[in-house]
């Protein structure tokens, strides 16, 4: 364990994240097409609400209110 450990923290950030995407994959059973699809759509998704919270939200002492 201990080994591993330090062997992780030696990773680059680049390196970091593509284990992290492959585990993902692997865990979820994800091709890469089904991956890059999802990510495109998401991000159309976030970008929609984020428009739409925009407009609509005068700051934070209203949710409050």
């Amino acid at each position: 364990m201990n080994r591993a450990r330090q062997a992780a923290t030696k990773w680059s950030d680049a390196d970091h994240q593509k284990a992290i995407e492959r585990l993902e994959g692997e865990i979820h059973q994800v091709t890469p097409a089904k991956c890059k699809l999802f990510k495109t759509l998401f991000q159309n998704q976030e970008r929609q609400i984020l428009q739409e919270v925009g407009t609509k939200a005068t700051g934070p002492r209203r949710i409050f209110a």
